[in-house]
């Protein structure tokens, strides 16, 4: 989400979540004076609960009824304002900024609206509409300085090297030198292809792999907690958050680890871990990610491992902080020195719950565009801020497109939901046949459950064998209780041997009856077939109680 940068003593800093400047209406009649304050009051809520349409109806009753009323430059730069969020760049924001220029040129919010427009006109160019470009090149020599140093910003983002003399200078500036750098050295190198629409595989080399990810279903109808007026934000997840900031940024590996449970993890499950200690919180985490365990059946768990290896590399490339400006509000959404802030900003929280993007490319005034093409969808992150106000990761370009019948689940899906992606790779072919099943008793039966499988012959490497020819499998299961731990255990390897090996092909299937004898209760069992002779392998993992 763009950032309109403002410099004038009226103007603060407006982010996705709307920093509003609190102004004073103009000395009006008194019988008028309630009513227009009341009316400008009642646009800024909706403006700030996000209710675009409705508050620029309201923007513009108070202009067309109060028109002597100061606020009046005020209420056309935020009915612009709503036109852009609601639509994005769009030319009917672009033209309502202009009005507001047109207007009120001695206005204070005219330099905020150059910004606004300087931000769309890149996103016009990119998607090919070259003819705006001029508006960023006479933007380049205004008389302003900060209007001059944003326009160099946006045509450097495009590769203009028209703005390489400016963007050198800014490398001087305490305030720019970060971000100018950056769009320096990209430009010195090729311009990356843009990610693939269409997702890779799940199993593009073939081999097996498991998913930790969230089951794709329609966003339900959630519960939206009570947001009190702005600036306060006082959800019990904003709370958790603020009690877990630190202003001198030494975080230890446990609060670190702890920050990333509180990116992957709802509301209610991270309350249920705080209020945990010492054995207890143990517990509770080697469940969880038991539960997300790949391989059950081994006691190595990838996917915990996974997790803990994207929060040191979090902590360890996203963690800068930025000394830009001293924001009055929202402070505990950005990394800044002196401030109480988090370990990392939202690109972390995008990797933690996504890992490595395929690719990373500039998208504008501290924003970069994230490309996961495996799960079909792309992001454009904000640097330097958390997204704790849900404004520093939106949809990107692709995913608009992709899901534009349907960007609320996308959003609900991929953002909103706070689920742990992750994709293992078993280096192994699955066994297409390979389904096992439980068979129950009937009550009369005096017999044991027990899991039967079957596998076609066909599916495992025929190879020299002592004795002639045959294949060589392991089979190895496990039986964990509703705790998680261990119960029962049991490997063994076979070896199916003839002669010949039509033999072995003859006999169509190789098949095994395992019995479980357990005492009630709420059980997972984890199945792994190996074939010894080749990379092909078969994971079968069920939940069942014994009554």
């Amino acid at each position: 989400m763009k950032i309109a940068i403002g410099w004038n003593r009226r103007t603060l800093a407006v982010t996705g979540a709307v920093v509003m400047a609190f102004l004073p209406p103009a000395i009006l009649h008194a019988d008028d004076r309630k009513e227009a304050d009341h009316l400008y009051q009642e646009a800024r809520r909706l403006t700030i609960t996000q209710q675009w349409d409705k508050a620029v109806g309201l923007y513009q009753r108070f202009l067309n009824r109060f028109t002597e009323n100061s606020n009046q430059d005020d209420a056309l730069f935020w009915i612009a304002y709503c036109m852009e969020k609601k639509s994005g760049a769009s030319m009917e924001a672009y033209q309502a900024y202009d009005e507001l220029i047109c207007q009120y040129p001695n206005s204070p919010w005219v330099d905020d609206a150059v910004v606004h427009q300087i931000l769309m006109v890149e996103q016009f160019v990119r998607e090919g509409r070259e003819q705006y470009r001029p508006f960023l090149l006479e933007k380049l020599a205004d008389e302003d300085v900060n209007i001059r140093r944003q326009a160099a910003l946006a045509l450097g983002s495009l590769r203009d090297e028209r703005a390489l003399p400016s963007l050198q200078e800014m490398l001087a500036i305490e305030d720019f030198k970060i971000e100018a750098g950056e769009i320096l050295k990209r430009m010195k190198t090729p311009p990356r292809e843009s990610p693939a629409r269409e997702a890779e595989s799940a199993i593009g080399t073939g081999d097996l792999q498991f998913k930790v990810e969230t089951e794709k279903k329609p966003a339900p109808e959630m519960q939206k907690e009570k947001k009190s007026v702005f600036p306060f934000f006082e959800t019990r997840r904003h709370q958790l958050y603020k009690s877990m900031l630190k202003t001198d940024g030494t975080w230890t590996r446990d609060e670190r680890i702890n920050f990333g449970m509180w990116t992957v993890l709802s509301t209610d499950q991270f309350e249920a871990l705080a209020a945990l200690k010492g054995y207890d919180r143990l517990e509770w985490l080697r469940k969880y990610w038991k539960l997300r365990d790949p391989t059950p059946t081994t006691e190595i768990n990838e996917c915990r491992d996974e997790f803990e290896q994207r929060v040191e590399y979090a902590w360890e490339n996203f963690s800068e902080t930025w000394n830009y400006r001293n924001f009055k509000v929202l402070q505990d959404q950005y990394l800044r020195d002196g401030w109480p802030h988090a370990p990392w900003d939202a690109r972390g929280e995008i990797y933690i719950l996504y890992g490595e993007p395929e690719s990373i490319s500039i998208a504008g005034f501290n924003e970069e565009e994230w490309a996961y093409n495996r799960y079909r969808i792309d992001f454009i992150v904000e640097r330097y801020r958390t997204n704790i106000y849900k404004d520093a990761i939106r949809l990107g370009p692709l995913s608009q497109e992709l899901y534009a019948d349907n960007p609320e689940w996308a959003h609900y899906n991929f953002i909103e939901n706070r689920e742990f992606r992750y994709t293992h790779n078993y280096h192994a072919k699955p066994f297409k046949s390979f389904k096992p099943e439980f068979r129950i008793p009937a009550e009369s039966d005096t017999g044991r459950i027990a899991v039967v499988y079957t596998i076609p012959t066909g599916e495992f490497k025929i190879s020299r064998q002592e004795g002639g020819q045959g294949i060589a499998y392991n089979e190895c299961w496990v039986v964990l209780d509703e705790d998680m731990r261990e119960v029962v255990r049991r490997e063994r390897s076979y070896t199916v041997t003839r002669p010949e090996k039509k033999e072995i092909k003859n006999l169509k299937t190789v098949s095994g009856r395992i019995p479980l004898d357990l005492p009630p209760g709420q059980y997972l069992f984890a199945l792994e077939i190996k074939d010894l002779k080749n990379p092909r392998l078969g994971l079968y993992v069920e939940t069942f109680e014994v009554r």
